[in-house]
């Protein structure tokens, strides 16, 4: 898969500042190929899932959607009407929603909100995916209760947690060094 499903590295340095690990997503260095890797095989898997339960959504709900990566990738790929619901700081979203604007994607929507009480009707979204989000909500099962909620009768929901592997571990070691070094702060 190539990277053409990721915005423009320069508008992600601009959008998210110089703590964001741009090698994680464009495979700058050995573990960012890895890390690289592993982001684009899951944007593949889900696609391509989507295609083979016969699913076109219309309408996607993607829960902690952080910088929007999914909703990019996703939105390159289908014509839908995406919406991101995040706890974000209102500066945060600002920038989201602009960076949305600058990639020609219109229909794409960022909203702050949080996953325990969504703001929208019962059954609006045929798709609503939540990845790697719940493991860090105080709520989870009020989270996974308000995702079922806002899923069509016959809708698909797509939740994922990590599996706290090796390669994590020692990230984060290394994210801890940068801190340390005066990397990131």
């Amino acid at each position: 898969m190539s990277k053409d499903f990721l915005p423009p590295k320069e508008a992600l340095k601009k959008m998210l500042g110089r703590n964001f690990f741009l090698w994680e997503y464009y495979g700058e260095g050995f573990l960012g190929r890895i890390q690289a890797w592993i982001f684009r095989s899951r944007i593949k898997v889900l696609i391509s899932s989507l295609r083979d339960v016969g699913l076109k959504p219309k309408m996607i709900l993607d829960v902690g959607c952080g910088p929007m990566f999914i909703s990019y990738a996703l939105s390159r790929n289908e014509a839908v009407e995406y919406i991101g619901v995040d706890i974000m700081r209102t500066g945060q979203l600002k920038k989201y929603r602009d960076a949305m604007r600058s990639f020609d994607i219109k229909t794409i929507e960022v909203v702050r909100a949080s996953a325990e009480s969504l703001t929208f009707r019962r059954g609006v979204f045929d798709f609503v995916l939540s990845l790697d989000v719940l493991e860090h909500l105080n709520k989870p099962r009020e989270a996974t209760a308000e995702i079922y909620r806002v899923v069509k009768d016959g809708g698909v929901i797509a939740v994922s947690l990590p599996l706290e592997n090796l390669f994590q571990r020692l990230s984060r070691i290394g994210f801890v060094l940068m801190k340390i070094a005066g990397i990131i702060s």
